[in-house]
């Protein structure tokens, strides 16, 4: 995941994120939940402030997708979160790498981990 760097008052944080389907075989349809600012990782099942529908991904492909952040105040910062597959709709090998986050800021910002 990335964030945007140009980060002004009254402008949009830019949250982009990429879906990868690492397995031999085709995933299942499966969301993207997206939390804006959050004291600590939502767990999984969490209600989420957005979610996009995604289509199945092919074996070894990806898909990319963006979600905004409203920043309207100097000063203002926080901590988003993007689960992929909230709902545990498609059987996974390792469940341990749907969660990202990063912080973002009006005069700031740092990268997704």
């Amino acid at each position: 995941m990335s964030i945007n760097s140009a980060v002004t008052d009254g402008s949009n944080v830019t949250v982009n994120y990429t879906a990868y389907n690492y397995g031999k075989v085709a995933s299942g349809a499966f969301n993207v939940d997206f939390w804006s600012n959050s004291a600590s990782a939502p767990t999984v099942g969490a209600v989420s402030e957005g979610t996009t529908a995604l289509l199945p991904l092919a074996a070894g492909s990806s898909t990319t997708g963006s979600f905004l952040i409203p920043v309207s105040i100097t000063g203002t910062s926080g901590t988003a979160y993007a689960i992929v597959d909230n709902s545990n709709a498609v059987i996974e090998s390792n469940e341990s790498d749907n969660v990202s986050s990063g912080g973002y800021g009006s005069s700031w910002f740092s990268g997704w981990t």
